[in-house]
């Protein structure tokens, strides 16, 4: 593992990365050069627009993989994001469809406590996407990347399970 001077790991998804001082994100973990490969993917398009489904599938991977500091207000994003990769990676739900789950899940939800991210990270991150040379192989690594990552958050996939089920009956 290069620790070099001008590397250094990134607080949220531990992917070793440049240093530098670029902007990121106030409420979450991340290395600025980690954040900007998130802000490259998440522009990405190849022949045609960047599907809204991808697009959900990388937001809710990268924040969920990179929570930031405990806060009520971290503690609402964070359940926002987990209920975006349940819907889609276990209901196959659209972007649109998992918007309008999150604001039914948020508002029958109650008073949200933190959800403690899992001690062991997930072994794929943004960077894994980044490389892909197709539209196909884009979305194939970002579901991939996604799965990895809502796969490390188990211990609260039947609270979200739960949530979900409320707003589904």
């Amino acid at each position: 593992m290069d620790t070099s001077s001008d590397m250094i790991i990134c607080p949220g998804c531990s992917a070793i990365v440049a240093f530098s001082t670029g902007p990121t994100h106030q409420h979450m973990d991340a290395a600025p050069a980690c954040w900007a490969t998130f802000t490259r993917v998440l522009s990405t398009a190849f022949d045609s627009a960047p599907s809204p489904d991808v697009r959900q599938l990388v937001l809710d991977a990268y924040a969920v993989q990179h929570p930031g500091p405990e806060s009520a207000q971290r503690a609402r994003e964070m359940l926002g994001h987990l209920i975006g990769l349940h819907c889609a990676l276990d209901h196959n739900m659209s972007a649109r469809e998992i918007v309008q789950m999150i604001r039914e899940c948020r508002k029958i939800a109650g008073t949200i406590s933190w959800m403690a991210p899992p001690a062991q990270r997930a072994s794929l991150t943004i960077h894994d996407v980044i490389d892909a040379q197709t539209e196909a192989d884009h979305h194939q690594r970002v579901r991939i990347w996604a799965t990895s990552v809502w796969k490390s958050w188990d211990e609260h996939h039947e609270t979200i399970a739960q949530i979900v089920g409320r707003v589904m009956n």
